[in-house]
């Protein structure tokens, strides 16, 4: 096991407390952790709807996936998802998964702070990207299409 995955297994349950602890937060609903928490070599969420946000520092790259269908998007909501909506509440449930994460002392002291990226939604497969401008096109070869987009925003620093 290399340096990091030991470094992960010593703090496991940080993270499943900071997705109870943001469970809590954003929906005010308390969560029944499953016992599949452990590291594995690459996260897999087979999910309809997968919100992906990235950190990073100087000596850490790092990737918080949450993965839900309908039906639970509908237990903690009440309602039925919205793609603009559903990025709204997961964005902020990860952005508090995140403040949770560095907030705690087992994982600053062995992953520092991480800077938060812009989340990013994919909803059965297609990305979505509400709120953020960029250039988008396609290129063809012999007939076939490959899509290519690039987007950019300044930096927001929290205070």
């Amino acid at each position: 096991m290399n340096d990091v995955k030991i470094m992960i297994s010593e703090i496991i349950p940080v993270f499943y407390e900071a997705a109870n602890e943001s469970l809590e937060a954003i929906f005010g609903r308390n969560g029944e952790m499953a016992d599949n928490w452990a590291v594995t070599k690459r996260i897999d969420i087979d999910s309809e709807n997968v919100l992906i946000m990235g950190g990073a520092s100087d000596a850490f790259q790092a990737i918080f996936a949450v993965g839900l269908n309908e039906d639970m998007y509908e237990e903690l909501t009440s309602q039925k998802l919205v793609e603009e909506d559903f990025n709204d509440i997961f964005g902020e449930f990860a952005n508090t998964y995140y403040a949770l994460l560095m907030d705690n002392e087992g994982f600053v002291s062995r992953f520092g702070i991480l800077n938060q990226t812009i989340p990013l939604l994919y909803t059965k497969g297609i990305p979505f990207l509400p709120f953020i401008a960029g250039v988008q096109g396609t290129v063809r070869v012999n007939g076939k299409s490959m899509d290519i987009g690039f987007a950019i925003q300044h930096v927001h620093r929290s205070r």
